[in-house]
């Protein structure tokens, strides 16, 4: 009978154990190949993967550019830099969906200089570096469990005066339609209108009322049987003047001018992923709007790091020291730790640092080494209190 309730009790532990919502993160080496696109030709390019499992959804990440000798120790443009070939193959374009311009000056000319992952488990965060002449510019992206968006946030840290600050991002909603030599029909959806496809004919929109939009297309829609549906993004409108969308045949661009004291560019995005446009449009529209609440807000730090509570941890230590004899060399060590700890801590989540993958794998440990100082005070209490 015990050996039964062992069993059931290991069987359950298990069941809970497996049925834990998690994030599971990883990244792939870099890789080095010839170019076959112009004006690149015979070039040395690099490619980097990267993905982000929800368990409901796999966004897929990469980073591609051209590092041959010819461009120095900068790096020359393919099609993008920063694409999303998961999950589909569509919608936000993997040959690079997101460009960051500084003063007129994209920080793709710069070569990455670190990718790695922040977070997994409880929260998935991985996180891009570019140290440009302009800007250390960090990308986090952030995927919850058993979610389907992906929280993106550009963290800047000046090393000039910024003057502009512009973001562009590409998609080609749900199917290739000029590569595949098929016409289809785009829509851009936002909170206000929706707008018809119209080559080469950039709308204005405005920020403030249409700080969402939806790309689909209803000819290569799920629900009819072809294409992987479409995608949407979100951003805070407080912090863009200007916003520029093109409903293209094939491609459809978006320009956003963002406030040049912006430093934490907050954005969400969706990818519908087999999900017709009806279903997608609808639970879009429910759930965008406490999407925004969550993003102005949203910490693209690890959490882990960031909200370990070290005032607490030290008081706590400080009323088990009491007045002990000989505690005073251990109340000096939390002291001196736990203020190098919050300096850390606030680098960390403001992104002040030039080496943030550095600094972050420096308050991990000293958070470890803190931790076993808080050790070290209960055996000290157990022994001479």
């Amino acid at each position: 009978m015990r050996i039964l309730l062992l069993l059931v009790a290991m069987a359950l532990t298990a069941h809970l154990w497996a049925a834990e919502p998690s994030v599971t993160v990883s990244i792939q080496p870099l890789s080095h190949h010839p170019s076959d696109i112009p004006p690149h030709v015979g070039h040395d390019c690099v490619n980097q993967q990267a993905s982000l499992n929800t368990g409901a959804i796999t966004y897929g990440l990469q980073y591609s550019a051209c590092w041959d000798k010819a461009h120095e120790t900068g790096s020359g443009f393919l099609e993008g830099y920063l694409g999303m070939p998961q999950p589909s193959s569509a919608n936000w374009y993997a040959g690079g969906f997101l460009g960051l311009k500084i003063n007129g000056v994209d920080i793709g000319a710069t070569r990455l200089s670190d990718l790695w992952i922040a977070e997994q488990g409880q929260r998935g965060n991985l996180k891009f570096f570019w140290d440009t002449p302009q800007a250390g510019v960090t990308i986090s992206l952030v995927a919850l469990p058993g979610d389907d968006r992906l929280f993106a946030g550009v963290v800047i840290h000046p090393k000039t005066e910024i003057k502009s600050l512009s973001l562009r991002l590409l998609s080609y909603p749900s199917y290739f339609t000029s590569w595949n030599k098929r016409d289809g029909d785009r829509k851009i959806m936002t909170a206000t209108q929706t707008y018809p496809q119209a080559d080469g004919k950039p709308l204005t929109l405005n920020p403030s009322s249409q700080w969402w939009l939806a790309v689909y297309d209803t000819i290569f829609d799920p629900d009819k049987g072809e294409g992987d549906g479409g995608a949407a993004v979100a951003f805070v409108p407080e912090q863009v003047t200007a916003l520029t969308a093109t409903v293209g045949s094939y491609a459809c661009p978006l320009e956003l001018e963002y406030k040049p004291d912006t430093r934490v560019i907050r954005l969400c995005f969706w990818d519908f992923n087999k999900h017709g446009n009806e279903e997608s449009l609808t639970k879009l529209k429910a759930t965008v709007g406490p999407t925004l609440e969550l993003l102005k807000g949203f910490e693209f730090a690890p959490l882990a790091l960031t909200q370990y509570e070290v005032g607490p941890k030290i008081a706590g230590a400080k009323g088990q020291l009491g007045n002990l004899p000989g505690g005073e060399g251990l109340l000096a060590k939390l002291t001196t730790q736990g203020e190098e700890l919050q300096r850390l801590q606030k680098q960390v989540r403001e992104g002040l640092s030039p080496t943030p993958a550095a600094d972050e794998k420096t308050l991990q440990e000293k958070l470890a080494a803190f931790e076993q100082l808080l050790w070290d005070v209960r055996f000290f209490v157990l022994l001479n209190g």
